[in-house]
């Protein structure tokens, strides 16, 4: 259970690295 948990975790970070990163980019586009 916890290396789902981890996974889990792992697939999170990645999609708010991800977010971020296109916020970053919005300003730049404008």
């Amino acid at each position: 259970m916890s290396g789902l948990l981890a996974r889990a975790d792992e697939e999170v970070i990645v999609s708010k690295m991800k977010v971020l990163a296109a916020l970053e980019s919005l300003p730049k586009l404008g």
